[in-house]
């Protein structure tokens, strides 16, 4: 199966609402969720990537597209095989890397509203957020790999600590729901990250403007059961410092990578749309104006622009 990309309405709209799918299970719950909600769906355009070559999957999530007020729905096939739950925390991180790499591309600079379709949002979710006014309004939810904590962390070099409701000092979240805009989605590094802290919370690490709306508590979905944030424990890790893993040492290959780059100070930024593979599949590896750091730029031979 190739990937593809469907549009299934077009119109205009003031919001932007992304979400990755992978479960079939996850589909039918995460839009009865939605659509009870206040997420101003009438002037939204919906993007769903489907991270998948199951046809099931991507009809099912077609079908509830399809029942959405949205004036504008994109439907995003990636054509990969379905994530392995069972795989490696690192193999896990590199295929969300690659959807994450490839969404960059996907959205525009306007408002966003970012999703998972494990994450079941409450009925008053978007008002919350909105109230912020942040460059990144965050919701909360408690995580189902390993340790059941709060998404919202306090990172330093050697150590980190998740928050507990009504904490303070958070530098990196998930992506669960987050109400941001697309470019500053864009010009996240999802590139490099590494295993002591994962993906989501190395790329978002050090972000300015980050705030907290503590009402928004979603529900995270599992197949048999869905976890509430009055499960939240703290967490507390201590770790040497890693070298950054880097997606390209994983499946990136410089055959086919097409693109270039251009001085910016002291910077490398990505001059137009850079495309290449990654697990052996054609991605977007870089938005166009995204920093290039200096060594993947060397890796994949891409030539500095005048």
């Amino acid at each position: 199966m190739s990937a593809r990309h469907e549009l299934l309405r077009a119109g205009v709209a003031a919001l932007e609402i992304l979400c990755p799918f992978t479960r079939i299970w996850a589909v039918d719950p995460f839009f009865d969720a939605l659509e009870t909600s206040d997420v101003p769906l009438a002037d939204a355009s919906f993007l769903a990537y489907v991270d998948s070559d199951d046809e099931a999957l991507t009809d099912a999530v077609r079908g509830r597209l399809e029942r959405l007020p949205c004036p504008e729905i994109r439907l995003h096939v990636s054509g990969w095989a379905p994530p392995d739950e069972r795989a490696s925390p690192r193999q896990r991180r590199v295929r969300h890397a690659a959807m994450r790499l490839a969404t960059q591309g996907l959205v525009g600079p306007g408002p966003l509203l970012l999703l998972e379709d494990d994450t079941l949002v409450p009925p008053a979710t978007y008002g919350p957020l909105a109230r912020l006014e942040a460059p990144w309004a965050v919701g909360v939810q408690v995580g189902r790999w390993g340790q059941r904590c709060l998404g919202l962390w306090h990172v330093e070099k050697d150590r980190a600590h998740t928050l507990m409701p009504g904490g303070s000092g958070c530098n990196a979240t998930g992506f669960y729901c987050v109400l941001t805009n697309g470019a500053l989605y864009r010009s996240l590094d999802m590139w490099h990250w590494d295993d002591a802290r994962g993906h989501d919370v190395s790329v978002t690490w050090g972000l300015s403007g980050i705030a907290i709306a503590w009402e928004v508590t979603t529900g995270h979905l599992t197949q048999g059961e869905v976890i509430g944030c009055d499960e939240a424990e703290p967490y507390e890790v201590a770790y040497r410092a890693e070298l950054p893993i880097c997606a390209a040492t994983h499946g990136a290959k410089r055959r086919g990578t097409r693109g270039s780059v251009v001085r910016d100070g002291g910077r490398l930024r990505a001059a137009c749309r850079i495309y290449g593979e990654l697990n052996g599949r054609p991605c977007l590896l870089f938005p166009a104006g995204a920093v290039v750091p200096e060594d993947e730029a060397a890796r994949l031979g891409l030539p500095v622009a005048p």
